[in-house]
């Protein structure tokens, strides 16, 4: 709601506006939200009556977790192109206007960050 009433009726491109607001969102949310605790999740995880899929689940969440990690080692500007590549389903086009930069630029900043994303995730153990 927020961002749809301070948008402006000019405004060219909706959703890249969109996806800086909910990130600026989201950031806010995350210095609010810092000293958060999961156990709540865990417990209701381990509630559950089927082991195998709760097996699987924990395994998907370790994975996301290890994906986590190795993404918040990365440079910002490498987060942020693989967010928004791979999470947000944006085009190179589209991040490069974002990210105020060419799709060239944007094309070589995926690569490098894939390539680093690789690096940590073997570091972690994590067979790719």
């Amino acid at each position: 709601m927020k961002a749809l009433l301070s948008l402006k009726d000019s405004h060219a491109n909706m959703r890249a506006w969109l996806y800086t607001v909910a990130r600026n969102s989201y950031f806010n949310y995350r210095k609010k939200d810092a000293h958060a605790s999961s156990t709540e999740e865990i417990e209701e995880t381990l509630s559950d009556k089927n082991a195998e899929a709760q097996l699987n689940r924990i395994l998907d969440e370790e994975r996301s977790i290890m994906l986590q990690r190795a993404m918040r080692k990365l440079e910002q500007r490498y987060r942020e192109v693989l967010t928004l590549q791979y999470f947000c389903g944006m085009s190179q086009r589209e991040i490069s206007l974002i990210m105020k930069t060419s799709p060239e630029n944007i094309r070589v900043l995926a690569h490098r960050a894939r390539q680093q994303l690789k690096k940590e995730l073997e570091e972690m153990g994590y067979d790719i």
